[in-house]
């Protein structure tokens, strides 16, 4: 079954019997007959998030506190969906954020929101089509004044007129029947005459509201379909730092237990907590395996100015100047740059501070 602005057509499942009810301006007479007024209708999207607060105390390398000046600007994520920062103080680093579980963004709230809008007020509610009047309307008033031609006898004659073979008969008997059977379901189910008339409501209205009353209809659906992707992960990128999983939630926490982080400040200098010098051993020279920052090709050392940093191990032909301080560096030409002492260089050389703070080198890492 059909129905659009223009009438109604039945066909059966291989198309061999087919039936159009092609009503003029169909809409506008089922909406004077109803004798509505038409008007945009409020659309209710059902939502079941359920709200909680993060506090996530943070520091960069250096010990200095977050602030809002940090870019990459902090972003928490329930899964997909983003929490919003309510409350920062930039003094000592406190960040608070309002989350959401399951979260706008989730697959769950997503099928809510289809499920509601494309499916229940679709149904209930909406303007057929974009067009006044809505499919509940419709279908009452259709069923009131429309029983003469939307009745099994009445589609069995349409068929019977366009000159069957015999044997076809038996077939478009069926096929009006089955159309009249079909129409009946829908009057019934969505036609408020057919239900009961104290609640002005159709059947199916009727069922979702009772339903309602004791669980979430909506909230139930999507709540089996997308069952498989809870945990969700709290996850956090802020500067040059990506922890994918802070912790994992499985409903909406009553209470949260705030999370002290460490995070990569790309704008200042790669602080690190073991600086050292290299270690001799006759023709051999190197630096302690406390020294190495894990997983990078940068090594904490010394400055000349007694800073513990990271910075980047090449050969000694491929530092760009000698020094004694950091002045020498910047008497150089290498504006920034910081004189690294204890190499094995046999004396201080100049080095980027910043080097081993960019983006795609792990400088911190996060331990839960």
């Amino acid at each position: 079954m059909l129905i659009d602005a223009s009438g109604i057509y039945l066909s059966s499942s291989r198309c061999l019997f087919t039936t159009s009810i092609v009503i003029s301006n169909m809409l506008q007479q089922l909406r004077s007959l109803a004798g509505i007024q038409c008007a945009a209708a409020e659309r209710w999207k059902r939502r079941e998030d359920m709200e909680f607060t993060q506090v996530l105390n943070m520091h960069d390398q250096c010990g200095q506190p977050v602030d809002r000046t940090l870019r990459r600007y902090p972003r928490l994520r329930v899964g997909s969906s983003p929490c919003t920062d309510t409350h920062v103080d930039e003094s000592i680093g406190r960040w608070e954020f309002d989350c959401t579980f399951p979260g706008s963004e989730s697959g769950s709230m997503r099928c809510q929101s289809a499920i509601q809008n494309d499916v229940v007020d679709f149904l209930i509610t909406d303007p057929f089509g974009g067009n006044c009047p809505d499919i509940v309307t419709i279908i009452t008033t259709l069923g009131i004044y429309g029983n003469d031609f939307l009745s099994a006898s009445s589609f069995r004659s349409v068929l019977h007129s366009k000159h069957l073979e015999e044997g076809q008969r038996g077939g478009a008997d069926h096929a009006a029947a089955a159309f009249g059977r079909l129409w009946e379901v829908f009057h019934e189910m969505l036609s408020t005459s057919a239900s009961d008339a104290s609640t002005g409501s159709s059947a199916l209205e009727q069922y979702i509201d009772t339903y309602n009353e004791h669980r979430n209809f909506v909230s139930d659906i999507c709540e089996d379909l997308h069952a498989g992707e809870i945990p969700f992960n709290l996850s956090l990128t802020v500067g040059a730092t990506h922890i994918d999983r802070l912790t994992t939630i499985n409903w909406a926490p009553v209470r949260t237990r705030p999370y002290n982080i460490t995070v990569q400040n790309p704008s200042a200098i790669a602080c690190c907590p073991n600086g050292a010098v290299a270690q001799h051993d006759g023709e051999k020279c190197g630096y302690p395996a406390s020294a190495t920052i894990h997983g990078t090709s940068c090594i904490c050392g010394t400055t000349a100015g007694g800073t513990s940093v990271g910075f980047e191990y090449v050969e000694c032909d491929n530092f760009v100047s000698e020094c004694n301080s950091d002045h020498d560096c910047e008497n150089a030409g290498h504006t920034g740059f910081v004189c690294l002492i204890g190499s094995c260089c046999g004396g201080g050389v100049c080095i980027d501070p910043y080097a081993c703070s960019q983006d795609g080198i792990d400088l911190v890492s996060f331990g839960g």
